[in-house]
């Protein structure tokens, strides 16, 4: 479902007009007014909720670097900086590479007579770079060229326009948007935002269990 519709079924369910001449960005669209606009910011706020309920598979990507013999710190490019690591793997040796904190690394590293080289079996994230991206760390320092790949969970960036589709699931995010529509009238007293909350959390139950069916032998999770 694409964003001008599910801003419309949360129209709908709060009996309001619907938007029926918007393309492009909503934010500098002239059809949508400034209540449509704020329920198409309570939208991306029920989508980023859904997505950091679950590791949903829609939100998995690969970001990999190309190391460089004698270079420890790299730029992650591709996952931003809001994810999480499931694993990451040495793809020249099938290897996965065990989590180090930046200290532990510098511990090794400096002082930078005799610094160990070889082929890397740990990582640890270290700031970002100029272009905001995440900077990782190897070690040991790699002596060779290689790639390794980061496998991810990354919430998909904030809808804006019009025909973008919702790639977590859609009435999670509807009823979310929902319910803090329902919140920010006050409507009966609450009643209604505890009745649509009620279907919120089954909904999301239900997709949970459905997307866990994919990943069987996935019952824990990195903690990164």
């Amino acid at each position: 479902m694409i964003y001008r519709d599910i801003i419309n079924e949360v129209l709908r369910r709060l009996r309001e007009d619907q938007i029926t001449d918007w393309s492009g960005n909503l934010s500098s669209a002239n059809g949508p007014t400034d209540y449509h606009k704020m329920v198409g910011d309570f939208v991306n706020d029920s989508k980023y909720e859904v997505e950091h309920y679950w590791d949903w598979q829609v939100l998995r990507v690969t970001s990999a670097i190309s190391t460089s013999d004698g270079v420890m710190s790299y730029s992650l490019l591709g996952a931003d900086r809001d994810f999480k690591v499931l694993d990451v793997i040495d793809t020249s040796t099938g290897t996965i590479l065990n989590q180090m904190s930046s200290a532990d690394i510098n511990t090794r590293v400096f002082p930078t007579a005799n610094i160990a080289k070889g082929e890397p079996s740990s990582y640890g994230f270290n700031g970002i770079d100029a272009n905001l991206d995440m900077v990782v760390d190897i070690w040991p320092l790699p002596n060779d060229t290689r790639q390794i790949n980061f496998n991810v969970v990354k919430p998909q960036d904030k809808l804006q326009l019009a025909e973008t589709h919702c790639y977590v699931n859609e009435q999670a995010v509807i009823l979310g948007a929902y319910m803090r529509a329902l919140a920010e009238r006050g409507e009966d007293g609450g009643t209604q935002v505890s009745v649509a909350a009620g279907e919120y959390v089954n909904i999301l139950s239900r997709a949970v269990q459905i997307d866990a069916g994919k990943t069987q032998m996935e019952m824990t999770w990195y903690a990164n």
